[in-house]
């Protein structure tokens, strides 16, 4: 992955209607999640939603399909982890990580 592809994935993840998005479908897994429940557990309108999802999607954190009238939402599980694996901590970083979450 290279530094383009993680800030891509990082910046579609900064904004907090998209972190909570993308933990849903996480948490529903390959059943993924229709666009309209999304924006109902949300409480948002189905039309304020949309740009964020379209965002996920380009950075490729999420894939769609449609189902009749819904569009259904998948968190891509591997290429979250792949972001996730490859951002580039330096190793004073990954020292003061692993030393805090031993208080």
């Amino acid at each position: 992955m290279i530094a383009e592809d993680i800030a891509a994935g990082f910046q579609a993840l900064a904004h907090p209607l998209r972190v909570q998005a993308i933990s849903m479908l996480v948490t529903a897994g390959d059943a993924g999640l229709a666009a309209g429940a999304i924006s109902t557990e949300l409480g948002v309108a189905k039309n304020t939603l949309s740009p964020h999802l379209v965002v996920l999607a380009r950075a490729a954190l999420v894939s769609s399909k449609r189902n009749g009238r819904s569009i259904i939402y998948r968190a891509d599980l591997q290429q979250l982890q792949r972001l996730w694996m490859a951002f580039p901590l330096s190793e004073e970083v990954k020292l003061h990580l692993s030393a805090s979450s031993k208080r």
